[in-house]
């Protein structure tokens, strides 16, 4: 698991994805809208996203580092609205 405070701001908290995740990202990889951005349009199997997808989302985790995928939430709300993906540009 991640070794530092995640990020945050007034509305949103972050935290690492995690299998506990599963169920919403089988929803948002299952929606033809939301997929037309990665990848045209064809939506991912349930079983595609447990097998595949979960395990890319969470290969950072281990890490002593920021980097890697994150769940965002409204505060307060536990409730995932998306995810987010902290990666290092230099």
């Amino acid at each position: 698991m991640h070794h530092f405070p995640p990020p945050e701001s007034k509305r949103l908290q972050f935290r690492p994805i995690n299998r506990s995740d599963l169920a919403w990202i089988i929803e948002l990889d299952g929606d033809p809208r939301v997929m037309q951005f990665i990848t045209g349009g064809t939506a991912y199997s349930p079983h595609y996203t447990e097998q595949v997808t979960l395990p890319r989302l969470t290969r950072f985790n281990d890490q002593k580092s920021p980097f890697g995928f994150y769940t965002l939430e409204l505060k307060g709300e536990n409730l995932p609205i998306g995810w987010y993906h902290l990666k290092q540009w230099w």
